[in-house]
């Protein structure tokens, strides 16, 4: 399949339900060539087998100072939602590399023609999604165990015009394994879900504004999410002379390029 560039607003996961019942959800990027299609299984003995539901969260595992609003948002949400089990060929430690760096993740998308929403990263554990709309939402890991990540993202949301500002609450959940493809490369299987709190009148307002598609959009985003590290895991893997030149541009500061560019335009 053709890569085609396009936009991929996976922080506005953090508020999908929100967003896609207003019905403003991206178009979802198209994997590089040859990426496999979703749920598809690579067949070797640790990931050809179907996985498994998703465990709960360990919140005993969780540090104090987060672990109330991770139990508050992912026992008592106001919508729930799933992505699919996907499995795929990649170094697991650039897996995991993409994970702690959502912002350096952007970055390598844009170098494959993809636009992508902003990443800010605040601290070493804390990133920031904000719009002119109103929307600004942080978000951290607070917990990696070898078997789940989990990250708690909390702010305000406007999706749009048609729905007031709310507060919101969210954990998204990634439960993944590393094993070897049918070839003996390694892989990673993973599968995420979201949980969200929030105004349960705006949701009703949104649901009512889309109605039975609101759903569907909502897992549409999370898929989004795990494509967003998945397919670039897997494009790196692939064409590692690509993957070295593109690492080499992350160590350019992006700031100084756009200053660049900006100092380039003014002369023209």
């Amino acid at each position: 399949m053709a890569f085609r560039p396009r936009k991929i607003g996976w922080l506005t996961v953090l508020m999908a339900s929100l967003t896609a019942f207003a019905g403003t959800v991206s178009a979802q990027a198209s994997g590089p060539d040859g990426w496999p299609a979703r749920s598809s299984k690579s067949g070797g003995d640790d990931l050809a087998r179907p996985a498994a539901a998703p465990v709960g969260i360990p919140l005993n595992e969780i540090p104090a100072g987060v672990r109330e609003k991770v139990g508050a948002a992912a026992e008592q949400p106001t919508l729930v939602t799933h992505g699919p089990t996907e499995a795929f060929t990649c170094q697991p430690v650039v897996y995991h590399w993409l994970l702690d760096h959502p912002d350096q993740t952007v970055r390598l998308w844009r170098m494959l023609g993809a636009k992508c929403t902003d990443i800010l990263k605040v601290d070493d554990n804390l990133f920031c999604y904000k719009d002119a709309q109103g929307t600004k939402v942080t978000w951290g890991v607070a917990l990696d165990n070898g078997r789940q990540r989990v990250w708690y993202a909390e702010g305000q949301a406007k999706p749009t015009l048609l729905l007031p500002t709310v507060q919101v609450q969210a954990v998204l959940v990634d439960t993944y394994c590393e094993g070897t493809d049918g070839n003996g490369q390694p892989a990673v299987r993973h599968q995420m879900d979201l949980s969200i709190k929030t105004d349960s009148t705006a949701i009703a307002l949104a649901a009512r504004l889309l109605g039975a598609s609101g759903p569907r959009l909502a897992e549409q985003y999370v898929g989004q999410v795990e494509m967003f590290f998945a397919a670039m895991s897997w494009y790196l893997d692939q064409h590692p002379d690509r993957a070295e030149a593109m690492f080499q541009e992350l160590q350019r500061p992006e700031k100084k390029k756009n200053e660049s560019r900006m100092n380039t335009d003014e002369h023209r």
